[in-house]
């Protein structure tokens, strides 16, 4: 209180913050608004393992007032709170010295991302083995394809890069959900697809030499006739 003069400060006051940008003192000067200010920490941890990634970091915060040589320290206080869609945050502070202030937070992914992330999951190896077991009754019984097939496969290969990028936190290629379901899935279905051309084209040469077989003995009997 004895710092404040209506909205605006009464002395000079300097932040000494871990800003990794590099703007790690901040000051105001007396007689202007404390207005908010943005600073960057560095948090440890890998995406590699989404969407069961975790992330840590420090906060250290310090303060001063007065100027120059009549600096002292400033009694701090310091309240985190989070307003994040995706993560959920913890954190836990100690007071390093009388003005100074570390607070060490930790980041996980929210348990309505990593749900949706799993349901991904599930679906993706559904589809995979739908599309497999469809391959395989062709193939294998030669079975006559049916047309919706092509477009199914087709469907689906374009459907499911879209569920892919609509991941929480669009998650850059190579983290496990794909290596645990994406990259299977599209693989499987893609060779499904090829599968069931290759008996299609197969099939219909077969037929088209069937039929050319029919007409040539067709016009040999009219010509001995």
């Amino acid at each position: 209180g004895d710092l404040v003069s209506g909205d605006r400060i009464a002395q000079d006051v300097t932040i000494i913050i871990n800003d990794n940008a590099g703007r790690n003192v901040r000051t105001f000067e007396a007689g202007s608004p404390m207005d908010p200010i943005t600073i960057v920490v560095s948090v440890s941890g890998s995406s590699i393992r989404y969407p069961f990634d975790d992330y840590t970091g420090l906060l250290k915060v310090g303060a001063t007032v007065g100027e120059g040589e009549m600096a002292a320290p400033l009694a701090t206080d310091l309240q985190v709170s989070a307003s994040l869609a995706e993560f959920a945050m913890s954190a836990t502070g100690q007071e390093s010295e009388e003005n100074s202030v570390e607070v060490a937070f930790d980041l996980s992914r929210r348990w309505a991302a990593i749900t949706w992330v799993a349901l991904f999951m599930v679906i993706s190896c559904a589809i995979a083995v739908a599309c497999a077991a469809v391959t395989w009754w062709i193939v294998v019984f030669s079975a006559a394809t049916p047309l919706w097939v092509y477009a199914l496969f087709a469907s689906v290969l374009f459907a499911l890069p879209s569920l892919r990028t609509g991941l929480p936190g669009n998650p850059r290629y190579g983290v496990l959900v794909d290596w645990a379901a994406f990259y299977w899935a599209i693989t499987i279905v893609a060779f499904s697809l090829v599968a069931v051309l290759i008996v299609w084209n197969v099939s219909a040469r077969a037929s088209f030499r069937e039929a050319m077989r029919h007409v040539r003995g067709e016009d040999a009997d009219n010509r001995s006739t």
